[in-house]
């Protein structure tokens, strides 16, 4: 619901990019998964909702971002390392105390106040880190086509075609051209390769290359780049409108052996 909420705002028009799924954006959903993503973990409101050894945990991770990034020492990341040393040192200690203190009052709104302190002190900071991470975070799942994969049948869940149980999903954005950009995006992660046959269409001048929706747009997919592959001339035509496995995109180097 929560990613429902979020996209809507773009589908109908509310929010920009307002042609968001409708084209194959570079900064598509991938990019705006990040965005999300990053600006929930700066929230005050999940802040406040985490409590005992969750909001301790939290803050942990909150204070190995802002060292990752180097960011200038300042009283208050001092302040809430000293609080995390001390809670450390109750587990190791006084295992029974550190999780009352977690679980007191007292505890969970001293980690609030902690947490709001830096990231009123670091707020500058962050806004700069923000694109940084959902760029970061795009071209993690670009490269993981079958992630890709996922996250395209996710949205035809989420149901922006007017879905029903009697009709199921039907298409909803029209067909586009596709940006030189896009094609160069696909290409890389592809390898140049057809994903199907795997033929290396990079090394034939003539052969054409198509981009495919995994998810053809006759079953509810989108535009965006996630649900796009390239495919060689007969594969194309073979796939049509149907759906085909999509293979991992993760070059075999980096796979670790099954047991």
């Amino acid at each position: 619901m929560y990613l429902y909420d979020e996209l809507k705002q773009h589908v109908r028009g509310r929010v920009e990019p307002v042609n968001l799924l409708r084209k194959p954006l570079e900064k598509g959903i991938a990019y705006y998964l990040g965005l999300w993503i990053f600006d929930d973990f700066f929230s005050e409101v999940r802040a406040e909702y985490l409590h005992g050894e969750y909001k301790f945990w939290f803050l942990n991770d909150f204070l190995e971002l802002l060292k990752f990034h180097s960011l200038p020492s300042s009283t208050e990341m001092e302040n809430l390392e000293k609080e995390i040393d001390k809670i450390d040192n109750l587990f190791v200690n006084e295992e029974g105390e550190y999780y009352d203190y977690l679980d007191s009052k007292e505890g969970n709104k001293l980690l609030l106040i902690l947490y709001k302190a830096c990231t009123a002190r670091y707020e500058e900071e962050i806004k700069l880190i923000r694109p940084l991470y959902a760029e970061e975070f795009s071209d993690r799942i670009l490269h993981d086509r079958q992630l890709c994969f996922y996250i395209s049948q996710l949205l035809v869940e989420i149901g922006f075609d007017g879905d029903d149980d009697d009709t199921g999903p039907k298409q909803w954005v029209s067909r586009e051209h596709w940006p030189e950009r896009v094609k160069a995006i696909l290409k890389s992660r592809d390898r140049g390769k057809c994903t199907s046959c795997m033929s290396d269409l990079t090394m034939e001048l003539e052969a054409p290359i198509h981009i495919d929706h995994m998810i053809p747009l006759a079953k509810g997919g989108c535009n965006d780049i996630v649900n796009l592959q390239i495919l060689c001339d007969k594969c194309n035509q073979s796939k049509s409108a149907k759906f085909m496995d999509v293979p991992s995109s993760i070059p075999r180097y980096i796979k670790r052996k099954s047991a």
